[in-house]
């Protein structure tokens, strides 16, 4: 066990952080589409994600694996949709309901 300091923790944290988006960015678009496409079916496929009627996904940005028309479709799908809502008085997040 290590005796880290909060600052010490959370300027690896943003380091980390830092050095993930350089990655990201750095990836050819074709990679990332194409890693989306394979991530959102195998996620399409799993029974629990068939059988649920409320789901929560984050909506992407940037290079990250795209989740739109996985909203998009869920939203068609299931009974409710939701998406994380960063509460800035409580520095967390929580589900937040979207219709469109």
């Amino acid at each position: 066990m290590t005796n880290r300091s909060p600052t010490a923790s959370s300027d690896a944290k943003a380091s980390l952080r830092r050095e993930m988006r350089q990655k990201l960015a750095a990836l050819d678009p074709v990679t990332v589409m194409n890693t989306s496409r394979q991530v959102v079916c195998r996620l399409l496929a799993m029974p629990q994600y068939r059988q649920a009627r409320r789901v929560m996904i984050y909506v992407s940005t940037g290079y990250e694996i795209d989740t739109h028309d996985l909203i998009r479709g869920a939203l068609a799908e299931k009974d409710q949709v939701c998406v994380p809502q960063f509460d800035p008085d409580h520095q967390h997040y929580h589900p937040c309901a979207i219709e469109d």
